[in-house]
């Protein structure tokens, strides 16, 4: 009976845990990136590094060469961040994909192992 109900959920609300287990993971990957907050916050100075008060000519120049420096230094690490981001998220939908594409043959498989253990 437990053998029988064990294959019923394998074969029927299986594929739908798997998916949901996938769609969570990302779901968490986004949460813990902050991609939404990254995105809006692309070209922001990085930590909030910026000159203001400025008076003069010289000065000013300065000032805008240092916040353009830390701009672009923000934009470099959200963008390291969101490539990150980006890479995991594509390797846990390649391994959930993969896992849906091998889910129907892993029971029958741990089957065949033991038989080609005995012959073997």
């Amino acid at each position: 009976m437990v053998l029988i109900d064990a294959l019923s959920w394998w074969y029927s609300w299986g594929w739908f845990h798997v998916y949901d287990v996938m769609r969570l993971w990302l779901k968490k990957l986004y949460s813990i990136f902050s991609v939404r907050q990254m995105g809006r916050t692309l070209f922001a100075p990085w930590k909030e590094d910026r000159v203001d008060g400025a008076q003069g000519l010289d000065q000013m120049m300065k000032a805008l060469l240092m916040n353009s420096v830390a701009r672009l230094i923000g934009f470099t690490i959200r963008m390291i961040f969101l490539s990150f981001y980006a890479f995991l998220s594509l390797a846990v939908l390649i391994f959930g994909l993969g896992l849906l594409l091998v889910w129907p043959i892993l029971p029958v498989s741990g089957v065949l192992v033991l038989i080609a253990g005995v012959l073997l």
